[in-house]
């Protein structure tokens, strides 16, 4: 090992490079930056829930049609089936979010 990266792995280790991060001096604080985070995780997974509900339903109109032999009306009723589901689903998760201490 040369002298030059002797040094810098030194340095590296002691946080010369990276320096440790600072501690909140109120732990108040830290639950404030953190927060929004977890409420938009929560939108992203409604986004998702409506989506895959959508999906799930039109799939199970398209099955059925094909056992029916009604294409493609059964996967459009289970498309807009899919999309009340989604939405009430979405609402109630968007409600509760909206709705909880401190936001």
């Amino acid at each position: 090992m040369t002298v030059q990266s002797a040094d810098l792995c030194e340095k590296f280790h002691k946080g010369g490079i990276f320096p440790p991060a600072e501690m909140a001096e109120n732990p108040e604080d830290e639950k404030k930056a953190g927060r929004g985070y977890g409420t938009g995780y929560a939108i992203v997974g409604a986004g998702f829930q409506l989506v895959f509900s959508m999906l799930f339903f039109m799939g199970m109109g398209y099955l059925a049609d094909r056992a029916v032999g009604t294409e493609p009306w059964l996967m459009l009723v289970g498309l807009a089936v899919g999309l009340a589901a989604g939405f009430y689903a979405f609402w109630l998760r968007i409600s509760a979010e909206a709705g909880k201490p401190g936001r």
